[in-house]
């Protein structure tokens, strides 16, 4: 990746995408600062996982959320016991 190109992520778009329809909280969680200094000025609440791969249970807000957005080419169980999907 060049150095001045965007960081890619399909969950900033959906961050984005939240906060443009009027999601009321919007949590964005990665573990590459600038994705989350992207999510912040997006108007997503970026939260830092410890490092990559590595996702916690304590990296994830705690609330139930109406709808969540799994952006990762590998999905973690610890996400699926953190949020309740309606």
């Amino acid at each position: 990746m060049r150095s001045n190109a965007a960081p890619q992520s399909i969950g900033l778009y959906a961050a984005g995408l939240a906060v443009r329809h009027g999601a009321a909280v919007v949590d964005y969680v990665d573990h590459r600062p600038e994705r989350l200094n992207i999510a912040e000025k997006l108007g997503a609440t970026p939260h830092s996982t410890a490092s990559k791969g590595k996702l916690r249970h304590s990296d994830i807000p705690r609330r139930d959320y109406d709808i969540a957005v799994e952006g990762t080419a590998s999905v973690s169980r610890t996400f699926g016991r953190s949020c309740r999907i309606f």
